[in-house]
Parts: structure tokens; sequence; C-alpha cells
């Protein structure tokens, strides 16, 4: 579906596209040709954008995230069950 949309000229923005699964992988001690193989023949993409923040930053971020996805569909009130 991507590569219909691509060729018909949409711009799409993508969130973790192919390099995140790779350097998750690759970082968990599997060889790192073999987690880039399922790779071979995605559509490249045209740019890639890395964010430097120092880890408490990123441990942040990723608590709040943890505390938005426990939280859907709840009140706020439950907040501290998470």
């Amino acid at each position: 579906m991507m590569e219909t949309k691509l060729k018909a000229g949409t711009t799409l923005i993508v969130d973790r596209y192919s390099y995140f699964g790779v350097s998750f992988s690759s970082a968990t001690g599997l060889d790192f040709e073999w987690c880039k193989a399922p790779e071979n023949g995605l559509i490249a993409p045209n740019l890639v954008v890395y964010l430097d923040i120092p880890p408490e930053k990123a441990a942040e971020k990723r608590r709040l995230w943890s505390v938005m996805t426990c939280q859907k569909g709840k009140p706020l009130s439950s907040l501290s069950s998470c």
C-alpha cells in the first residue's frame, strides 16, 4: 500500500520505518547483517531523522507514553493504578 501511494506522488511521513527494527534487533545482540535481511527490497526512505535526546528525557517520554496507553478509556483518577 505504501509503494502504491508513493508512486502516486503521495508524501508519507512514517515513524520507525525499517531502520528502527534493524537497530533495535541488532542492539539485542543479533547479527547486524541478519537483522538487515528482511529490509532487502523495501523502498529506501528519502530522509531519515534521528532524535538525539538525553537518556533521562527519553525515559520520561517512555513513562508518559506508558501511562497514556494504560489510561485509554479510564478516568484520570485511576492514574496511580498504572
